[in-house]
């Protein structure tokens, strides 16, 4: 790969084409994300992706690319007038892509060691490593990421909704972002990522958060937001931990109060599920 860009993805020859919206007697009323949502209803875990399920059934994954291939905010402005829409959008078409990308290197994994055989990691970044026809254009998983981003005016709450496939990080969340919901969607996501061990995880017998660099980068900012909307001048990072928590996260997190902070190593680990070893 190295010099030549990143690998194209097409969709099969045979791949349907589907209409891209949901129609009514009068008439397309907004994007269809059906197969997109069985793609998640299938294959994310609560540890993280059954990659297995997406093998054995790859058509709802390509039916929901070849719908954001031909439609989008430039292609199809009139079922994104919102800026909630188009950040949904992006999200969806980035996760989408980055499991159409691990897919990928399963196959290739396989044609080299077995028909069976499940690669560990990934053997080059899938946010780079591909590029897919998308809403007209040739883009990759890091571009989309950057569309998501930037759609919503840099929330940083959309960071915690973009899966990158690998075990440090966000994992998916198991149904599409909808622009009508969105607000309520980022913040649930929030709240489920940083109960997640590859972005929070509390280790007991060194008595350390090992904090995923994506949340560090965030930290000040983040500390600020809390001391603004609190009033409270001396909280810390921890305390912004304990206010995202759910509650029995929060019991948890309060076993771990006066532990040290320390970065999460990189992991190029793919975000399989069933994997219990070293989180």
């Amino acid at each position: 790969m190295s010099g030549c860009g990143p690998k194209l993805i097409s969709l099969p020859a045979d791949s349907p084409n589907p209409p891209p919206a949901t129609q009514t007697s009068s008439g397309p009323t907004a994007f269809d994300w059906s197969d997109y949502a069985l793609c998640l209803r299938r294959a994310v875990r609560d540890d993280g992706v059954d990659y297995a399920a997406l093998l054995d059934d790859p058509a709802p994954l390509d039916r929901a690319l070849s719908r954001l291939a031909r439609c989008g905010p430039n292609l199809s402005p009139r079922f994104f007038a919102k800026p909630a829409d188009r950040t949904a959008y992006w999200i969806n078409a980035h996760n989408a892509a980055v499991l159409r990308g691990v897919v990928e290197l399963i196959r290739e994994h396989r044609r080299r060691a077995g028909p069976r055989a499940m690669p560990d990691r990934q053997a080059r970044d899938v946010e780079t490593s591909f590029a897919f026809i998308l809403d007209g254009e040739k883009l990759r998983p890091a571009d989309l990421r950057r569309r998501a981003l930037d759609s919503a005016g840099n929330d940083w709450r959309v960071r915690f909704a973009l899966c990158d496939g690998r075990v440090v990080g966000p994992g998916l969340q198991r149904r599409p972002f909808l622009g009508d919901v969105l607000e309520v969607q980022l913040n649930d996501a929030v709240r489920d990522e940083m109960a997640r061990p590859g972005v929070v995880r509390i280790d007991h017998g060194e008595q350390q958060l090992v904090i995923w660099p994506g949340l560090a980068q965030l930290r000040p900012m983040l500390v600020a937001e809390l001391r603004r909307k609190t009033g409270a001048p001396n909280l810390s990072f921890f305390n912004v931990l304990l206010d995202w928590a759910a509650p029995q996260r929060r019991r948890l997190l309060n076993r771990a109060v006066g532990y040290d902070e320390v970065l999460m190593p990189d992991d190029s680990r793919i975000n399989h599920a069933g994997r219990r070893e070293g989180m």
